[in-house]
This record gives structure tokens, sequence and C-alpha cells, in this order.
């Protein structure tokens, strides 16, 4: 089961996400907190992944259309705290460049003050 929430840091907003996106519930709740954050005014977001232990390659599928849907409404996403299996599977898919990946939550969002002078 995956449990998703976001929260507000200056002008980041962070999905955290805690469980598995994996098919069925865990992906469907993936999907639907990604909507919510993309329909929202914020145009800097994070999806912080260090507390998923599990994606199965439905979840990587949801992982992708994230970044798509994400880049298609103008908005910019950074990752952080994947896992080394998280990564894994997005490298045997090919898709693993198409992720901007940080350690962790601190350093995604700063990453954001340094490209656009924001102050997070």
């Amino acid at each position: 089961m995956l449990r998703a929430l976001v929260r507000k840091v200056e002008a980041v907003a962070v999905l955290q996400c805690r469980g598995d996106i994996t098919f069925g519930e865990g992906s469907y709740v993936f999907y639907a907190k990604v909507t919510d954050v993309v329909c929202d005014d914020y145009q800097n977001i994070v999806i912080d992944l260090k507390d998923v232990h599990s994606v199965d390659y439905s979840g990587v599928g949801e992982l992708v259309s994230a970044v798509t849907r994400i880049h298609e409404a103008g908005k910019v996403v950074r990752f952080a705290g994947m896992n080394a299996k998280i990564e894994g599977h997005l490298t045997h898919v090919g898709v693993k460049e198409r992720f901007e990946r940080y350690p962790d939550q601190e350093a995604a969002i700063r990453s954001f003050a340094l490209v656009t002078g924001l102050s997070v």
C-alpha cells in the first residue's frame, strides 16, 4: 500500500511517498497524487521516494508517466531518495536518463534555488 502526502517548501511542492508503487492501489494512489500536484500552482516539484520499498514494472510506468505529465504541464520535477532497486528498473527499461535524481529531499529542493534563484 502506498501513502503519499504533498507538502509545500517555499516555492516547491514535495510529494512524499511511503510504501509500494505497484500494480493496483499503489499505482492508482501515485497517479492521483501526481495529478493533484500537476494541477497545483507550483512550478517546481520534488517526488521523494526515500520510503518507497518496492516498485514493479507498473510502478515504473507510473514514474515515467509522472515525468511526462509534469513536463507537458510546463513544470519541473526532481526525484529524491531513489534506491538502487528502482534505479535498476529504470535502467533496465532504458529510461533512467529521464529522471533528475538527488540523494535526498533537501538536495533536490536546493537544486531549484541554484537553477532558478528561488529562495528555498
